[in-house]
């Protein structure tokens, strides 16, 4: 999908629209978010095991446990690709026969602009756009990097060949476009 734009710049009705799989009304999202949470109806319909990296957003969305396995429970707050996917690693280990299929949800934070900044603000102050979308590049590359890790984990532990990994975001950010810098705005 080249051209797949989320419907909302922020994070809430993005990441409700992506369980729903459906636009989600602006204004509270419906509570219980249960019937309308169309992901998670489908993976039990289907018999899939459901591992979550939980936060207030994946709370709020779906059943709590025991209906799915939390994973990176360390990190619920600007959660991260490395520690989440090494997790995840550990978690599903080696494949085994007759194991129901897998599904993991883990909202990361690695390239949400407001990590960004304060990551590299820990060296020196982004006080130009240049310096800012440079900070956004480096994070994209260890989140990249993050990602080929996992790929590499999930063949050894010999998960590949059945595996289909999406990658999708809930919304972008502005990196000093027409003077805007995050999201939410546009």
């Amino acid at each position: 999908f080249p051209r797949a734009f989320t419907p909302f710049g922020g994070t809430i009705l993005a990441v409700s629209s992506l369980w729903a799989g459906a636009l989600v009304p602006h204004g509270p999202f419906p509570a219980p978010f249960a019937p309308v949470n169309l992901l998670e109806r489908l993976l039990q319909a289907e018999g899939y095991r459901k591992l979550v990296a939980p936060d207030v957003l994946t709370m709020t969305l779906s059943k709590p446990p025991p209906s799915w396995e939390p994973f990176d429970v360390e990190h619920t707050l600007l959660r991260q690709a490395c520690p989440a996917l090494q997790d995840l690693g550990r978690r599903l280990g080696p494949k085994r026969g007759g194991e129901p299929p897998a599904f993991a949800f883990a909202h990361l934070y690695d390239l949400h602009i407001a990590h960004v900044e304060r990551a590299d603000f820990r060296t020196a102050p982004l006080d130009t756009a240049q310096a800012q979308r440079a900070a956004y590049r480096r994070a994209v590359a260890s989140a990249d990097a993050c990602l080929g890790a996992f790929v590499a984990e999930l063949k050894r532990l010999g998960r590949w060949e059945r595996t289909v990994l999406i990658v999708t975001a809930d919304h972008g950010d502005s990196l000093g476009e027409e003077g805007r810098w995050g999201h939410a705005h546009t």
